[in-house]
């Protein structure tokens, strides 16, 4: 749970890509100390500055990249932190969710924007399948 990442843009009129952890990990870490903020995700996905060009060029309104627990709805934030501390205690399978929200309208790269997010959800994809694989 803790490579989770979200874009955000920095720089003098928001011009350049980053990759940050998400802002829930640092929530979560409040309430499961055993809660390990890893830098591994982030930092492959800042190194690659093929997709963070891309990204500049295609300039998504948001991404982000969680983790998604498989328990069913809480009534409260107490109950969610408990059932959510028994899954990351017994962990046997990982989804991920990967999110983009872009704006496409008819204009002249409409086609080019489109293809550009699918080949940045690929990347990304690539980097999290990485991590999932690598034995810890």
């Amino acid at each position: 749970m803790g490579y989770e990442a979200e874009l955000k843009w920095e720089g003098f009129f928001s011009n350049k890509p980053i990759f940050t952890h998400h802002s829930r990990l640092n929530k979560l870490s409040g309430f499961l100390p055993t809660l390990i903020i890893k830098d591994d995700l982030v930092k492959k996905l800042n190194e690659d500055t093929v997709l963070l060009e891309t990204i500049k060029k295609v300039r998504p309104e948001e991404i982000t990249i969680t983790m998604m627990e498989k328990f069913p709805p809480t009534k409260n934030v107490e109950e969610y932190i408990i059932r959510l501390r028994d899954y990351l205690e017994n962990m046997d399978k990982v989804s991920w969710l990967v999110r983009a929200d872009i704006y496409l309208d008819r204009a002249v790269k409409y086609v080019w924007r489109a293809n550009a997010m699918i080949d940045i959800m690929k990347t990304i994809a690539r980097y999290i399948k990485s991590i999932s694989e690598k034995k810890e």
